[in-house]
């Protein structure tokens, strides 16, 4: 996807990346954080395609004031600021959420107005959805790991602890700078108050995917039993993080 936003930034090209999207938040979470496809891609092609969903979303809704060229480009550039440890599939899964009403808490309220205030409080709710679904892959992995390594308590006590670790980081638990006074003054909006949100670490994601891939590596997947490949999850790691 990265390699594809690179090669073609074109509205065809912007169509192609979206067609691949997936449409269920877990599959959405092995995909690459926003800051890091910035890293490899540059902002102005990051931007371009979080407005260019904006824009797919705006056609879609029949509002009274709906979302401008300008504005869309405003919103998408606060949107990676503000939630750089999500992914691109965050962005489009929860703009197809909030367009069929998903997360229309005020009533005909929202219907009638969409702008960087809305869609972040949609982000806002995607992300509490998101929460629940880490949750639960954090909880099968982890029943998973205690019930193939050998020494069950000492598996069950390093899973819990690092389950707790991955649902913490993920909690609501921090504030983001978020759009500033004079922003909100050019969209017509009164300043919200600030809420907290979650936002999944990156560091965490690499963890979480270098368990998963020792777990590939090192057991059967039909027998759940150690393979021929198979070394302590420390010595794997000290092999593989890289």
């Amino acid at each position: 996807m990265v390699q594809m936003l690179m090669h073609d930034s074109s509205p065809a090209g912007l169509e192609a990346i979206s067609r691949r999207m997936p449409r269920r938040i877990e599959d959405a979470l092995d995909f690459p954080v926003v800051s890091e496809v910035v890293a490899v891609a540059g902002e102005k092609e990051v931007v371009k395609y979080v407005h260019f969903e904006l824009i797919k979303l705006a056609s879609l809704l029949s509002v009274g004031a709906n979302l401008t060229d300008t504005q869309a480009s405003f919103i998408a550039e606060e949107l990676i600021r503000v939630f750089p440890n999500e992914t691109l599939a965050d962005f489009k899964l929860c703009f197809q959420r909030g367009a069929i009403g998903q997360y229309n808490i005020n009533g005909e309220k929202d219907i009638f107005r969409m702008d960087g205030i809305v869609l972040r409080r949609w982000m806002e709710k995607y992300l509490e959805e998101k929460y629940q679904v880490v949750e639960e892959k954090l909880m099968k992995e982890k029943d998973e790991y205690y019930r193939i390594t050998a020494d069950p308590k000492q598996t069950e006590d390093v899973a819990d602890k690092y389950i707790v670790q991955m649902l913490d980081a993920l909690k609501p638990n921090k504030t983001a700078s978020g759009i500033t006074d004079e922003e909100i003054r050019q969209e017509g909006q009164e300043r919200p108050k600030r809420k907290p949100y979650p936002s999944t670490p990156a560091s965490l994601i690499r963890q979480c995917e270098l368990h998963d891939q020792w777990i590939r590596e090192c057991f059967d997947i039909y027998t759940g039993k150690p393979n021929e490949n198979w070394m302590p999850e420390d010595e794997w790691l000290k092999l593989n993080d890289k």
